[in-house]
């Protein structure tokens, strides 16, 4: 019975070491079986990015208007806010002086031109009276040097004259082209000094002036067209072209550009706040998968390069941004086209064979 007993135990304890040694070897082939990953590929595309430069619509053509002779405004028969036509009437000055400086002007013409006539039909009788040997000669050229001063005297009172017409002219403001009186500085009755200003005008094409980094500015040739949005009003939507472009310097400021409305803007008024949506060429970044990047809580990120022979090796990377749905990173060890794991990271370390499930 004893032994009966003590053979149980012995096989027993022989099943039990038996069954510890196959799982055993069982954890060790497991542990030896290639870890199953997904991969993924680096790619170094070049990247587009859009700035965003704020302005404000204006228009292209602008003018603050004004006399150039003093005076009281005699009157003024626009409104702010009123679109007005080309050579429109928009006030009158009244100066006293004017309407006589004309008179006078053309009263001095009249006489210069009979002076000269007289002169003319005194040399034509002189110069046959010479022919006859009548007179002297002396008397002949005296005559044709005054018609001479006469006729010069004729052309410059003739010039006051042109002048006295045009002061009188300007006298009655109008308007240089088709648009919108968008500021009045005076009333009829008041006192106006040459060159004050009277009124502003704006036309109805707008443009939108920028200052652009040299950088950028390089990818904005004349004629380009660029997105516009309006930040106050989302419904609205254009495109404007470059018209204008101040040249690049050696001290890097900003150039000074505009950019003209293109046609089928007629919602948009000046004085809309603007964003103008530049897409830039950037030079080619690295750019992953989010899901390739590991960080083990070091602060510093890492991918596992997978190799020829199935195994991954760890590569320290820099992470620059994010880009849609994958990571832009840096690194002097990575290029476009290697491929890297992706998923589960944390179960993988340097050298470890890898089986490729995709």
């Amino acid at each position: 019975m004893i032994q009966r007993t003590f053979l149980l135990i012995v096989l027993l304890v022989a099943f039990t070491i038996t069954t510890s040694g196959c799982d055993a070897t069982g954890e060790v082939s497991k542990a030896n079986r290639p870890h199953a990953i997904k991969t993924t590929v680096i790619s170094d595309e070049p990247q587009t990015k859009r700035l965003v430069f704020a302005s404000v619509t204006r228009s292209t053509d602008r003018a603050d208007l004004g006399f150039l002779s003093p005076g009281d405004l005699s009157s003024r028969p626009v409104e702010l806010g009123q679109r007005v036509a080309k050579d429109q009437t928009l006030a009158i000055l009244d100066n006293p002086s004017l309407k006589p400086a004309v008179r006078a002007a053309q009263q001095k013409v009249y006489e210069l031109k009979e002076r000269g006539s007289q002169l003319d039909r005194d040399i034509a009788r002189y110069e046959d009276l010479s022919a006859r040997q009548a007179t002297s000669k002396d008397q002949l050229e005296q005559l044709k040097s005054q018609r001479a001063q006469t006729r010069s005297a004729l052309e410059a009172a003739k010039a006051d004259l042109d002048a006295a017409k045009a002061m009188l002219e300007r006298a009655t403001m109008k308007a240089p082209f088709a648009g919108t009186i968008t500021a009045i500085h005076a009333e009829p009755g008041d006192y106006i000094n040459p060159g004050q200003t009277i009124l502003s005008i704006a036309g109805d094409h707008l443009e939108i002036p920028l200052q652009i980094p040299p950088r950028v500015a390089q990818q904005m040739p004349m004629g380009t067209s660029f997105e516009l949005l309006f930040p106050f009003n989302r419904e609205l939507s254009a495109t404007a072209r470059v018209t204008e472009s101040s040249p690049a310097n050696e001290h890097g400021e900003l150039v000074k550009m505009t950019l003209e409305l293109d046609a089928g803007s007629q919602a948009i008024s000046q004085g809309l706040a603007v964003d103008v949506l530049v897409p830039i060429q950037l030079p080619p970044t690295l750019l992953v998968s989010v899901d390739a990047v590991f960080d083990p809580g070091t602060g510093k990120a890492r991918v596992f390069r997978v190799t020829d022979d199935s195994r991954v090796h760890t590569v320290a990377v820099k992470v620059l941004g994010l880009v849609g749905s994958n990571m832009q990173i840096a690194s002097d060890e990575l290029s476009g086209g290697d491929r890297v794991a992706m998923g589960r990271l944390g179960q993988l370390h340097d050298g470890v064979q890898v089986e490729i499930t995709q």
